[in-house]
């Protein structure tokens, strides 16, 4: 009876492609985004260290019932990173997706100025302001597919 109401309170706000810490780390050892975060524009940005690529994402709106993902949750499915953008305040990476994904530009937030919010890189990368750098060879690295809930605060799991 407990189980149910606390399951029934806990609602699924987005799906991601969530990065392993080791495949984080091959990330920043990749010439070309070293060569990026090394120019002054970048200095002084912090470097999201939980890289994940947003599918779907509705927030404290409801839940998400059904999802193309849902399926495959948990499963490890390789992601390709085609390219990199930045301006002064954030730093993403073009990743290579289905169309099911939420944002216009699928990408993960690299890196952020301080006081960016992360869903600045939307904003960013569909700007004509921007630096884009496409890799001429692309990688792939790993994810999982990452069901994200919110617990109400007054339930202890």
């Amino acid at each position: 009876m407990v189980r149910t109401k606390v399951m029934k309170a806990v609602k699924t706000t987005f799906w991601s492609l969530q990065v392993p810490k080791e495949a984080v780390d091959e990330i920043k050892a990749f010439p070309e985004i070293i060569s990026v975060m090394s120019e002054s524009v970048n200095s002084g940005k912090t470097i999201n260290e939980h890289l994940h690529c947003t599918l779907i994402y509705i927030g404290g709106k409801g839940d998400i019932d059904e999802s193309p993902w849902m399926p495959l949750e948990g499963q490890t499915v390789p992601l390709s990173i085609l390219g990199i953008g930045w301006d002064e305040k954030a730093v993403a990476l073009i990743v290579g997706l289905s169309p099911h994904c939420v944002n216009p530009i699928p990408h993960m937030t690299f890196a952020l100025s301080e006081g960016a919010m992360p869903k600045y890189s939307n904003e960013m990368l569909g700007s004509p302001d921007n630096n884009i750098f496409m890799f001429e060879t692309p990688f792939d690295v790993p994810s999982v597919v990452t069901r994200n809930v919110s617990v109400p605060k007054n339930i202890r799991l």
